[in-house]
């Protein structure tokens, strides 16, 4: 069972970085067509009262920490555990050198160090993001089955119930 959901893990995986690899890699910026689309949403929130900050560099540089999430949280699945520290680089390596070779071979791209920046932000919380729910799970099988399915915690809780009741009866001295 394990090793089959090891096979998908890599093979959403893979498929998870050949999509970022075409849109890191296409030939033009893929917002390209949708940029006045953008600034119009912009303009009707700030019109709304959205903080002027919000502006079309931020919404990019969240946009890239959002698609970078999944490749922390899939390099960290696809590590053992204990090595779940070296997914960071690896992502950070993986925006490097989409941005180098936007840099070096596309010159309708921009490349930029807030987008290494952003997408190694991104790889960090969706490490987090596993990280935090390995130790949930962890926490949930460690917790003792407290089912009223389990006669022996049902039998626990009965002695420890009676327990409490002869303490409560007995008179106190004093």
């Amino acid at each position: 069972m394990r090793s089959h959901r090891r096979v998908w893990l890599i093979i959403i995986s893979s498929g998870y970085v050949v999509a970022a690899l075409v849109v890191g890699l296409w030939p033009t910026p893929v917002d390209a067509g949708i940029r006045t689309q953008i600034a119009s949403v912009l303009g009707a929130l700030h019109h709304a009262g959205a903080p002027s900050t919000l502006d079309y560099s931020t919404l990019e540089f969240t946009a890239n920490i959002g698609f970078f999430v999944p490749v922390g949280a899939l390099i960290c699945l696809l590590l053992p555990a204990r090595r779940w520290f070296f997914a960071i680089p690896i992502g950070a390596a993986l925006s490097g050198m989409i941005e180098l070779s936007q840099l070096l071979l596309l010159p309708a791209r921009f490349a930029s160090w807030n987008d290494v920046l952003a997408n190694t932000t991104g790889t960090i919380v969706g490490v987090i993001l596993v990280l935090m729910a390995r130790g949930i799970r962890r926490l949930v099988r460690s917790a003792p089955d407290v089912s009223p399915a389990n006669p022996a915690t049902s039998a626990e809780r009965r002695r420890d119930r009676d327990r409490s009741r002869d303490r409560s009866s007995t008179p106190r001295r004093g």
